[in-house]
C-alpha cells in the first residue's frame, strides 16, 4: 500500500510511516490542518456542554487542538496508531492535558469509550482497511442524539500519480451516504471541497507526501524519470460529513 514500497504488515507499517515523520507532520501538512479548521466550524453548533468525545486518528492534534477547549469540563480520548504522533500531540498541549486521555491503538479493532456524545476524525479514516467502518462503529457506541463528525478523502486524490499506479481509492460520496442512512444517521450535513497545493519541483513535492506518511495504491519502486515528469501540484478532493444519531 505504500507510494514507494512493498506491502507488508499494514498496521506495522502505518505505525511506522506515521511516526517517523511525526515530528515533520505539523510544519508540511498545511491542507490537513484547513481541513481541521473546517470540520470544526461545521461541527460548532453540535457541541454540547461536558462533551465526551473519541478522537480517532488525531495524528499531532490539529482538530484536537481545536476542539478540546470547547467541550468545557467533558472528558476527551484521543486515539492514534503512531505512539510518535501522541507524544508530540501531548507535548504541545498545555492547560487542556487534564482532560484529555491517550490511546495507542487500531481504532479499526479497538475498544472505544463508552457512552459518547461525539466520535470525531480528520483526515485519518481513509487509512482504514475499511473507511465506512467508522460510520457503523460509531452507531454502536454514541449516545442517542450524540455526533459523528469526520473529514476524509475522496478518489481523485493524487490524481497526479495515477499514471505511475499509486494513485489513491476510497469510498465514493454515494457509498459514504448510504451507509449512514443504512445506520440510522440522521441531519446529515455533507461538504466536498477540491485543494491543490503547488510545488517549486519534483523534490519538494515528494518531501511533502514522506513528511505528512501518506500512502497509495501500488507497491515497488518508481523511477527518477518518471518522477519528473509529475505535475508540480498535488490534489486533495475532501469529503466533510457531520451527522446526529
Amino acid at each position: 500500500m505504500f507510494i514507494f514500497g512493498d506491502e507488508r504488515d499494514y498496521n506495522k507499517d502505518m505505525s511506522l510511516q506515521f511516526g517517523a515523520n511525526a515530528k515533520t507532520y505539523n510544519d508540511a501538512s498545511d491542507v490537513q490542518k484547513c481541513i481541521a479548521l473546517y470540520l470544526v466550524q461545521m461541527m460548532k453548533k453540535r457541541i454540547p456542554q461536558r462533551a465526551k468525545v473519541y478522537e480517532i486518528g488525531a495524528g499531532t492534534g490539529h482538530l484536537t487542538r481545536q476542539l478540546v477547549g470547547l467541550i468545557g469540563d467533558g472528558r476527551y480520548t484521543v486515539n492514534d496508531l503512531s505512539d510518535e504522533m501522541l507524544t508530540v500531540l501531548w507535548d504541545e498541549l498545555d492547560m487542556e492535558r487534564a482532560a484529555v486521555e491517550r490511546q495507542c491503538a487500531d481504532a479499526e479493532t479497538a475498544e472505544w469509550p463508552e457512552g459518547l456524545d461525539m466520535v470525531v476524525s480528520s483526515s485519518a479514516v481513509q487509512w482504514f482497511k475499511d473507511p465506512l467502518n467508522i460510520v457503523r462503529r460509531s452507531a454502536q457506541q454514541l449516545l442517542p442524539g450524540g455526533t459523528l463528525a469526520f473529514s476524509t478523502f475522496l478518489k481523485g486524490t493524487y490524481k497526479e500519480l495515477e499514471h505511475l499506479g499509486k494513485g489513491l481509492d476510497y469510498p465514493d460520496v454515494e457509498s459514504w451516504l448510504r451507509v449512514l442512512k443504512n445506520c440510522g444517521y440522521s441531519d446529515i450535513e455533507i461538504n466536498t471541497e477540491e485543494q491543490v497545493m503547488h510545488f517549486e519541483n519534483v523534490r519538494d513535492l515528494l518531501l511533502s507526501i514522506k513528511h505528512t506518511g501518506v500512502q497509495g495504491e501500488g507497491g515497488g519502486s518508481t523511477s527518477y524519470s518518471l518522477l519528473r515528469q509529475l505535475p508540480l501540484q498535488l490534489t486533495y478532493n475532501i469529503l466533510y460529513v457531520v451527522a446526529r444519531h
